[in-house]
C-alpha cells in the first residue's frame, strides 16, 4: 500500500516537473533561463474582449528569487477580426498602464475610422482646393481596405426655392455686396396679394437664399429692368406696364435693406418695351422706351431732384425711308465692354437694327445698323474678347452679329431649331460658350417626377450646333438665367420651373469635383453635377470609388510619408484626402473604415518602471517556485486581440528593491521670475538612485507620474515657466534601478507674485475725427517705458475717477513701430454708441501681462464728437403780400406789402447763426439783401408795406422777376454740423399799377372825317411815369356791324395814348394793352371811344348843309392818302463830357408817323466816313440790313443812339454837335394794294442828330500878367484865338468827317466848320461891335490893316475841307497870297482872306470882320 502511494506521488511529481521544463528554459540550479510560453502553455493566445471590462483569463508564470534582464511580447492585429477598439494593458492594475493603444484619432486597433479630433465625419470648406483633417495609420501596418463616404455640396445649396408662379425675373446687386440678387415678378394674386409685386432673392453665407417680402407695382407689368437709376451704388429696377404706358421705379432702400415702394412714371402712349440704363453717363440711370411710330424715347434721371426729365425722342425710320419704322424689340448694354458707354440696339418689324446713344446731348442714332434680327436679342461674349456680341433667334433660322472693332458683322443661317427663351453662358466656366433651350416634350402634373430639360447647344461666331448635353436642374423648366450669386466664378444656374402646385425658381451651380488619394497632384475620382444638401430637392454630389482605387492609392500614400512617434513604442503616419472643386462648398467625409494589419511590441512605457521587465522584477520575491503575473487588458469595444512572440530572459538572484526615503522639499526663492526649491541630498537616498522627477501642478491638481515636468540629477531645481498670480503643488520622488520609486514628498505650495505695475501712460489726446459721420474719437496716447501688456480704453459719460466695475471699450496690444499707439472710439464701454456735442470722458490705462496697473491712471474730458460730414442743407421760403402770391409765385407792384421768412434746416433740424443772401430780380433791376438765420434756422428777412421801404429803385422791379436765396454752406463748427451750399428761387411778375382816364364823350369828327383821340395813365409812383414810354396798347376801329375795319400799335408818349385818324360816326375805336405786357396792370384794362358827326355851323350854305345830312347816313369810308408825308423826329437834349467817363448814355429819339397808314422805316447817315471820329453812334433797331421795321399808322418809334468813343475829343470844338441822318418813310402794304396806287408811297427827310459836346477841363495859367484893361480887351481875343488854334491844330486829322460832308467827298469838317460859324464860334454881337466900316471909322477907332487873326487863317483843316493841299501850298505862295491881300486892300485898309471874308483890326487890337452878304461889320469874338 505505502509503495502504491510513493509511486502514485512520484508520477503526479514526474509531470507536474515535466510542465515546469516547458515554461522555463532552464531549472532553479542557479543557473540564469527564459520564458516563452504564457502560463496557459501556448506561445500565442486569443484574447476575447467585452467592451469597458477587464480581462484577467491570461497570465505569465516566472520563477522567484531571478532578475528579468529583458521581457516582451506581440500584440497582433488582424483587420478581419472584430475590433475590441482601444485596447490597454495594467499588470498591477495600479493605474500606471504596461502598454495600451489609446488616443485621440487613434481609431479603433486594426479599424481605423475617426480623424485627428476623433470625429467620425468631417465638413471641409473649399474654394477650389482643400485637404481632409489628418487620420492615423500605424506606420509599419499593411492597410488591406479603405472604403469612404464623399459628398460635396456648393455654397449656394442647389434646389428649388418655392416662389410660387412667376412673370420674368433679372438680376442685380441690389444690397451693394459684389453679389448678384435675383428680383422675380409675379403676377399671380394667390402668391403675392396684389395684382402685380416683385420680390428679391439674396445668399448670404449665413442664411443661403433668402426672399423679401412682397412689394406690389404696376398692375399690368410684364418685364422688370435693373440699374442703379439715384447713382447711390445700389441697384434699383423697374417693372414695365406696356398696356397702362406706364413703368413702376422701385429705389433700393439701403437704410432698410428693402425694395422701396412703387413710383409710377408715365411714358408716351403706344409703349412697346422699356429699360433703364445710363445713356448719359453721368453715374444714373435713364429710362429708355420704344413706342409705335418708331419713337424711342428717353427721359434722364435728375440725380439733384430725384426724379425723371421730360420726354426725349428720336423717330426711327423704315431703312432708306422716311416713314417710321413699326418698332419689335430692344436691348440696351455695355457692348464694348464695362469701360463703354451704354448703348441701345431698337429691332423694327423687317429685323433691321439702329443703334442709339448719347451725343452733344441728346439721344440720336449712330448710323451703326443691322439687318437679319428679330425682337428676341440674346447677348453674350461668344469670342471672349471683352466685347458683347448677339444671337437673334428668327423664323428662318437665326443671325449671329459679332461685335468688332469696326462695327456688327452679321452672319444669317438658315435653321428648323426652335430657340425659345433661349440664354446665352459659359455655364460650367470651361471658357466656352452655350445657348440653352428649355425642352418640353410632355408634363405629368407630378412635381415628383422629371419632366423636360435645358438643351445645350455649342455656339460660335457663324454657326449654332446641337449637342447630346442636358441639365436637369428641376422638373418642367421654363426658362433660364445664370448669376454668380456668391462671387465664387462659377454661374448659380436660375431655372424657373416646377408643376402642379410647386413652382418656383431652382437655383444651383454646375459643380465640377475631385479627389486625390497618393497626393501626387493627380485626381483619381472625379464627379459634376449639381450638388445640393437635400433639404431642397438636390442631393450633395458624390465621389463614387467603384474600382476600389482608395486601398491602394493610401498605400502609396502611406509609405511615402514619414512616421509620428507615441507612447508604447506605437508608431503611427497622419493621412489626408486632397479635394478640389470648380466653384466654393463643403465636402463631407464620413464612414471612414481603412482595416489594417500590424503586430504591436509590448515593451516599454512611458510610467516610471519604464518597461515590462522593470514591472516583472518589483513583482519578484524570495524563496524557490514561480510566479504568476496576470495580464489584464480593457477594451472599449467588444472584441479580440492576439498576444505571441514571448521572451523574457532572467538571471539568478532577487534584486534589492529598498524603498528609499521620501523627499522633504523647502522653498529657497519665490519671486514673480522664479521658484527655487530643495530636498535632502542625493546620498541619502541609497543604492541604484538613477535621478529625481520633480512634478508640478497647479494647486490641488492631479499629478500624472508618467510625465514628470522635469527631472535632475542634483537636489534642487529652479522654475522660471510659471504665469504670477498663479497658485503651484511641487511633489518630488527620486528613481533607482528596475523602475524602484521613493514615496512622493508632501506638496509644496507656493503662489506666485506679481511684478510691478505699469505706470500711467504720458501723451494721452482725445480729439473729434475729422471729417466723419460723427459719433467718433481718435485717441492717442504715447508708449509706456514700462513695457505693459496691453493698454485699455474706458469711455463712460461720466468722469472717470477709478476703474471698479467699469468695462473697458478695448484692448490693444503694445506693438508700435512709431511708439504712439492710436484708435477709434465709437461707442462707450457698455456699446452705447457716441452722441454728438455730448460730453464723455476717456481713460487710457496700461495693464501688464497679469492684469495688474497702478493705481494712477490718465483720463480726457470732458470731451465731445461732432459730425463733419457734410449734409445736405434746404431751405423753405414763406412769401405773404398785398399782391397776389402762391408758393410758386408771385405778382406784386412796388407798393405792394411783401413779409418773406426764410427757413433753413439739414435732416430735419434748424442751422442756426448762417449767413443768407437774397437777391431781387426782373430785368436789369438787382436788389440783394444779407441776413442771419436765428436759433430756430429762421430768417425774418422783409416786412414792409410797400416795397419802395426796402428802396426807392423797386420802382423798376418790373417785367419777369424772381426772388432767389442763396445759402453759401459752412465747414462746421465746434456747434455745428458742415452743410453744403443750397438756394431756392421763386419766380413772379414785378409789375405796375396804373390809373387810365380818358374821355367818355363821343369824339367828334372834323369835316373829313378825322379824329384825335388821348388818354392818360398815371402810375403808382411818379418815377415809373418814364417806363409807360415802352407800353404799347393794340387799337381797332369796328364799324356798325363790329367788324374791324382797321387797327394798329400805339405806343404810350408823355404818359398818354394818342392817336389820330380817320372813321365815320358809326365806327367804334378800341383800346387794350399789347399782348406781351403782363408787367403792366392798368385800370380800365380796355377802354374805346364813340364817334360824332362834323357838327356845320348854322351859317354854313343850307342846301350844302342839306346834301350834307342827306350824304351822311351812307357808310364811304375816307379816300386812301394819295401821298405819304414825310415823318419827323424829336430828340432829347444830351450832353456829353469832353473825356469819356463812363456815363455816356444814349440819346433817344422819336420818329412819329403823321399816316393815317403803317408805314416802312428806311434810316441812313448822310456820309459814312472811312476814318472813325472821335464819337460815333449806333443806332437801335433801326435796320441797315436786318427785318423790315414799321410804324403803325399814326404811331410812333423810339429809337436810341448809343455813343462810342472812338478817340479822344481833341479834334473837336466844345458845343453844341451834329451829325447827318436821312429818314424815308414807306407806305407798308397790309395786302390791300392801297400802296400801289399812290403817286408818291415814299417820303424823305433830313436831319441832324445833335448833341452837347462839354469844355474841356483849362488849369488855370499861374503867371502874374497884366491886368489893364488893354490886356483885357486885347488880351481875351488872343487868349481864346489861342486855345482855339491849339484845338485846332491838335485835332488835325482826326476823322471828324461824320459830322458835316462835302457830298462830293464825304468831307464832314467843312460842315464842322459851318457848325463852328453858325453855333459855337458865331460873332456875337455887341452894341458896339455891328455897325458899318463908315460908323466905325467915324467913331474915331484907328483902322490897321493886316491878317487876320491866326484862328481864321489857313490850317490843315482848310487842307482836309478841300480848300487848298499841302503839296501845293509853300511859304512863298502865302507871302505872294499876303501881298496881294494888301494890295487889294490898300485903298481902305482891309483885307480878303481866301474865303472871301473880309478883316480889319482896330487901335486896341481887336478884330472885324464882314462875311459876303452881310452889311455891317462885326467884332470878332469866341
Amino acid at each position: 500500500m505505502e509503495l502504491n502511494r510513493f509511486t502514485t506521488f512520484f508520477v503526479l511529481f514526474l509531470l507536474v516537473f515535466s510542465q515546469s521544463g516547458a515554461l522555463f528554459s532552464a531549472s532553479a540550479n542557479g543557473q540564469g533561463g527564459s520564458v516563452y510560453l504564457f502560463s496557459n502553455g501556448s506561445g500565442s493566445i486569443t484574447i476575447p474582449l467585452v467592451a469597458n471590462q477587464t480581462d484577467t483569463n491570461f497570465s505569465l508564470e516566472v520563477p522567484r528569487n531571478v532578475t528579468f534582464e529583458a521581457a516582451h511580447f506581440y500584440i497582433n492585429v488582424d483587420h478581419n477580426d472584430a475590433s475590441p477598439g482601444q485596447v490597454a494593458l495594467d499588470v498591477n492594475q495600479d493605474g500606471v498602464k504596461e502598454w495600451a493603444f489609446e488616443g485621440a484619432g487613434f481609431g479603433d486597433i486594426g479599424n481605423q475610422n475617426t480623424f485627428f479630433n476623433d470625429y467620425t465625419a468631417e465638413d471641409v470648406y473649399s474654394t477650389g482646393g482643400a485637404s481632409s483633417m489628418p487620420f492615423y495609420i500605424p506606420y509599419a501596418s499593411s492597410i488591406e481596405t479603405a472604403t469612404a463616404s464623399l459628398n460635396f455640396t456648393s455654397e449656394v445649396s442647389a434646389g428649388l426655392r418655392q416662389t410660387g408662379q412667376l412673370t420674368t425675373y433679372e438680376s442685380g446687386d441690389f444690397d451693394n455686396d459684389s453679389f448678384d440678387e435675383i428680383v422675380v415678378l409675379s403676377t399671380v394674386q394667390s402668391v403675392t396679394n396684389s395684382q402685380a409685386a416683385i420680390s428679391i432673392l439674396d445668399w448670404d453665407a449665413t442664411a443661403g437664399v433668402t426672399s423679401s417680402s412682397w412689394v406690389p407695382t404696376c398692375g399690368s407689368s410684364n418685364a422688370l429692368s435693373v440699374a442703379d437709376i439715384n447713382g447711390d451704388n445700389y441697384s434699383d429696377v423697374i417693372s414695365v406696364a406696356p398696356s397702362a404706358n406706364l413703368v413702376c421705379v422701385h429705389l433700393y432702400d439701403a437704410n432698410n435693406n428693402t425694395l422701396g415702394n412703387a413710383t409710377p412714371i408715365s411714358l408716351s402712349s403706344g409703349l412697346i418695351s422699356a429699360l433703364v440704363g445710363d445713356i448719359v453717363g453721368n453715374g444714373g440711370a435713364d429710362i429708355l422706351s420704344i413706342h409705335q411710330n418708331g419713337i424711342v424715347s428717353f427721359r434722364e434721371y435728375d440725380t439733384r431732384r430725384n426724379t425723371f426729365s421730360d420726354n426725349s425722342t428720336v423717330t426711327i425710320d423704315i431703312n432708306g425711308t422716311a416713314t417710321p419704322a413699326q418698332l419689335v424689340g430692344l436691348t440696351g448694354d455695355y457692348f464694348e465692354g464695362s469701360q463703354g458707354d451704354f448703348t441701345l440696339i431698337v429691332v423694327d418689324s423687317l429685323g433691321h437694327s439702329s443703334q442709339i446713344s448719347w451725343s452733344n446731348g441728346v439721344i440720336s442714332a449712330t448710323g451703326d445698323t443691322m439687318d437679319g434680327l428679330s425682337d428676341n436679342l440674346v447677348l453674350g461674349d461668344i469670342d471672349f474678347d471683352g466685347d458683347i456680341d448677339i444671337f437673334s433667334p428668327t423664323l428662318q433660322g437665326y443671325t449671329l452679329a459679332e461685335n468688332t472693332a469696326s462695327g456688327w458683322s452679321t452672319t444669317s443661317v438658315l435653321s428648323n431649331l426652335i430657340f425659345d427663351n433661349t440664354t446665352m453662358a459659359d455655364h460650367d466656366n470651361n471658357g466656352a460658350m452655350s445657348l440653352f433651350v428649355p425642352q418640353l416634350d410632355s408634363v405629368d402634373g407630378n412635381a415628383q417626377t422629371l419632366d423636360g430639360n435645358l438643351t445645350m447647344y455649342n455656339i460660335t461666331l457663324s454657326s449654332v450646333n446641337a449637342t447630346m448635353d442636358t441639365l436637369e436642374p428641376w422638373t418642367s423648366p421654363t426658362d433660364s438665367m445664370f448669376v454668380d450669386m456668391n462671387g465664387d466664378g462659377q454661374m448659380e444656374h436660375i431655372v424657373s420651373a416646377g408643376e402642379d402646385t410647386v413652382f418656383g425658381l431652382f437655383i444651383g451651380s454646375w459643380e465640377s469635383i475631385g479627389v486625390d488619394f497618393d497626393l501626387d497632384g493627380q485626381l483619381d475620382l472625379t464627379a459634376e453635377g449639381y450638388a445640393g444638401d437635400n433639404a431642397l430637392g438636390t442631393s450633395p454630389l458624390s465621389v463614387i470609388d467603384d474600382l476600389s482605387l482608395m486601398t491602394n492609392l493610401l498605400v502609396s500614400q502611406l509609405s511615402s510619408q514619414s512616421s509620428q512617434p507615441m507612447d508604447y513604442d506605437i508608431e503611427m503616419t497622419s493621412l489626408i484626402f486632397d479635394f478640389a472643386s470648380m466653384g466654393h462648398g463643403t465636402f463631407n467625409v464620413s464612414s471612414l473604415d481603412i482595416g489594417y494589419d500590424i503586430d504591436f511590441l509590448v515593451e516599454n512605457n512611458p510610467a516610471a518602471q519604464g518597461n515590462l521587465t522593470n514591472i516583472i522584477n518589483q513583482l519578484q520575491t524570495a524563496g524557490s517556485g514561480t510566479i504568476v503575473i496576470d495580464l489584464p487588458f480593457t477594451s472599449t469595444k467588444n472584441g479580440s486581440l492576439h498576444a505571441s512572440g514571448l521572451s523574457a530572459d532572467y538571471i539568478p538572484g532577487a534584486p534589492n528593491l529598498a524603498l528609499p526615503p521620501a523627499p522633504v522639499l523647502q522653498l529657497e526663492i519665490l519671486t514673480h521670475e522664479m521658484v527655487s526649491f530643495s530636498w535632502q541630498d542625493e546620498i541619502e537616498f541609497g543604492d541604484g538612485f538613477i535621478e529625481f522627477e520633480v512634478f508640478r501642478v497647479v494647486s490641488g491638481g492631479v499629478l500624472d507620474l508618467n510625465n514628470p515636468t522635469l527631472s535632475t540629477e542634483i537636489n534642487s531645481t529652479i522654475d522660471p515657466n510659471f504665469a504670477p498670480g498663479e497658485s503651484y503643488d511641487y511633489v518630488v520622488r527620486s528613481l533607482h534601478l528596475y523602475g524602484v520609486t521613493s514615496n512622493l514628498s508632501a506638496r509644496l505650495s507656493v503662489t506666485i507674485p506679481f511684478p510691478a505695475p505699469p505706470s500711467a501712460v504720458q501723451g494721452m489726446t482725445v480729439v473729434d475725427t475729422p471729417d466723419d459721420n460723427g459719433s467718433s474719437f481718435d485717441v492717442a496716447w504715447n508708449a509706456s517705458l514700462d513695457a505693459p501688456s496691453e493698454y485699455r480704453v474706458f469711455v463712460e459719460a461720466f468722469e472717470i475717477l477709478t476703474l471698479e466695475n467699469l468695462t473697458e471699450l478695448a484692448t490693444t496690444t503694445t506693438s508700435s513701430a512709431s511708439g504712439i499707439f492710436s484708435m477709434n472710439i465709437t461707442t462707450t464701454g457698455d456699446g452705447t454708441p457716441l452722441i454728438d456735442r455730448t460730453d464723455y470722458w476717456v481713460a487710457v490705462v496700461a495693464y501688464d501681462e497679469y492684469g495688474n496697473t497702478s493705481e494712477q491712471f490718465s483720463s480726457v474730458g470732458p470731451v465731445y464728437t461732432l459730425n463733419n460730414s457734410l449734409r445736405q442743407s434746404n431751405l423753405t421760403l414763406n412769401l405773404s403780400s398785398s399782391g397776389s402770391y402762391s408758393s410758386t409765385s408771385f405778382e406784386m407792384s412796388a407798393l405792394d406789402s411783401l413779409n418773406i421768412t426764410v427757413t433753413l434746416g439739414s435732416e430735419g433740424l434748424p442751422l442756426p447763426s448762417q449767413d443768407l443772401t437774397m437777391l431781387f430780380e426782373a430785368g436789369n433791376f438787382l436788389y440783394s439783401m444779407q441776413g442771419t438765420t436765428d436759433e430756430n434756422g429762421v430768417w425774418y428777412a422783409v416786412s414792409v408795406d410797400d416795397l419802395t421801404e426796402l428802396s426807392a429803385s423797386f420802382s423798376e422791379f418790373l417785367g419777369e422777376a424772381s426772388i432767389s436765396v442763396d445759402y453759401a454752406g459752412t465747414a462746421g463748427s465746434e456747434s455745428i454740423q458742415p452743410a453744403d451750399e443750397s438756394s431756392l428761387i421763386l419766380t413772379g411778375m414785378g409789375v405796375l399799377r396804373a390809373t387810365l382816364s380818358h374821355s367818355s364823350e363821343p369824339v367828334e369828327l372834323n369835316e373829313t372825317g378825322y379824329y384825335s383821340v388821348e388818354a392818360t395813365i398815371t402810375p403808382e409812383l411818379p418815377s415809373q411815369s418814364s417806363v409807360l414810354a415802352n407800353v404799347e396798347y393794340d387799337w381797332s376801329l369796328t364799324n356798325e356791324t363790329g367788324n374791324i375795319t382797321e387797327s394798329g400799335t400805339v405806343e404810350v408818349k408823355g404818359g398818354k395814348v394818342s392817336l389820330t385818324g380817320i372813321s365815320n360816326a358809326h365806327g367804334t375805336l378800341h383800346f387794350a394793352p399789347s399782348d406781351g405786357q403782363s408787367w403792366f396792370l392798368v385800370t380800365p384794362e380796355s377802354y374805346s371811344y364813340s364817334f360824332a358827326a362834323h357838327t356845320v355851323n348854322e351859317t354854313e350854305n343850307g342846301t350844302e348843309n342839306q346834301t350834307t345830312n342827306q350824304t351822311d347816313n351812307q357808310t364811304n369810308p375816307p379816300a386812301f392818302p394819295d401821298v405819304t408825308l414825310a415823318g419827323s423826329v424829336s430828340c432829347e437834349a444830351v450832353t456829353y463830357a469832353w473825356e469819356g467817363d463812363g456815363t455816356d448814355s444814349p440819346i433817344t429819339c422819336t420818329i412819329t408817323n403823321p399816316n393815317p397808314f403803317a408805314v416802312q422805316v428806311g434810316f441812313t447817315w448822310k456820309n459814312i466816313p472811312t476814318i472813325l471820329p472821335p464819337i460815333s453812334f449806333e443806332p437801335s433797331p433801326l435796320p441797315s440790313s436786318g427785318p423790315v421795321l414799321t410804324i403803325p399808322a399814326n404811331g410812333t418809334l423810339e429809337v436810341e443812339f448809343t455813343p462810342v468813343r472812338n478817340g479822344p475829343s481833341d479834334g473837336l470844338f466844345p458845343g453844341m454837335q451834329g451829325v447827318g441822318y436821312e429818314l424815308s418813310l414807306t407806305c407798308f402794304d397790309d395786302g390791300t394794294d392801297n400802296c400801289t396806287g399812290m403817286t408818291s408811297s415814299s417820303a424823305a427827310t433830313e436831319g441832324e442828330l445833335q448833341w452837347t459836346l462839354s469844355d474841356p477841363i483849362i488849369v488855370p495859367n499861374s503867371d502874374n500878367g497884366d491886368t489893364s484893361k488893354d490886356n483885357s480887351k486885347g488880351g481875351s481875343g488872343a487868349l481864346v484865338g489861342g486855345i482855339i488854334a491849339v484845338l485846332v491844330l491838335a485835332g488835325a486829322g482826326v476823322a471828324f468827317v461824320l459830322l458835316r460832308s462835302r457830298p462830293e467827298e464825304e468831307d464832314w469838317f467843312e460842315a464842322f466848320d459851318e457848325l463852328d460859324e453858325s453855333e459855337d464860334m458865331a460873332p456875337v454881337a455887341a452894341p458896339r461891335s455891328s455897325r458899318s466900316l463908315d460908323e466905325i471909322r467915324s467913331s474915331g477907332d484907328e483902322f490897321i490893316a493886316g491878317e487876320p487873326p491866326e484862328e481864321r487863317r489857313r490850317t490843315l483843316f482848310d487842307e482836309v475841307d478841300g480848300r487848298g493841299s499841302v503839296e501845293d501850298y509853300s511859304h512863298e505862295e502865302e507871302f505872294e497870297s499876303e501881298d496881294n491881300t494888301e494890295e487889294a486892300t490898300e485903298d481902305d485898309g482891309t483885307s480878303v482872306d481866301e474865303n472871301g471874308t473880309e478883316w480889319w483890326e482896330d487901335e486896341e487890337g481887336v478884330w472885324w470882320y464882314r462875311e459876303e452878304g452881310m452889311e455891317d461889320w462885326a467884332v470878332w469874338e469866341e
